[in-house]
């Protein structure tokens, strides 16, 4: 193995590939959360080489579930009830599309945040907290589509924790 760093071009080319397009959010019998992204970022982070990041994607993405097909049956997401699937493990695919069309027509990922966190981080606890995990490596992913991905993630393992702006009152 070469113990050159890895380059930003290799590991975006990396996350394109392990997108909602190519793979399910959840693999195995539903158990796992996929954590393709998160190792990507974090073997970037600690400069691994090229080769390394191209053999953990190769081993880790063989254990992933295609994306679920689209259902022609299912309403088109739109801003009046993207809400209806909120902790509803369902329709993955189309919430980061819908998100990514969201962002395109806002012009920005800031703009994007400030719309949809508000709503979505009081739900944070589902899978295990994945979803918000899964926010914080999107922000440092060089593909802008992760943080779709991740927007979609929040929406799929909502589980309403209380409302969060709660706690500003009590200075915690």
């Amino acid at each position: 193995m070469s113990s050159k760093n890895s380059n930003i071009d290799t590991l975006k080319v990396l996350i394109e590939k392990c997108g909602s397009s190519s793979f399910d959010i959840v693999y195995g019998k539903k158990f796992f959360f996929n954590h393709t992204l998160h190792g990507l970022i974090a073997l970037h982070k600690l400069h691994a080489s090229d080769e390394r990041l191209q053999e953990f994607f190769d081993i880790y993405t063989k254990l992933l579930n295609p994306p679920v097909p689209l259902n022609p049956d299912d309403p088109p997401l739109t801003e009046t009830n993207w809400t209806d699937y909120l902790g509803k493990e369902k329709r993955f695919v189309e919430l980061a599309d819908y998100f990514e069309r969201v962002k395109r027509e806002l012009g920005d990922k800031k703009k994007l945040l400030q719309k949809y966190l508000p709503k979505l981080i009081d739900g944070i606890s589902g899978e295990a907290t994945h979803g918000i995990i899964h926010l914080g490596y999107a922000l440092h992913s060089p593909d802008e589509k992760s943080l779709s991905d991740a927007l979609a993630a929040l929406t799929w393992s909502y589980r309403y924790l209380g409302h969060l702006g709660m706690f500003a009152r009590h200075r915690m």
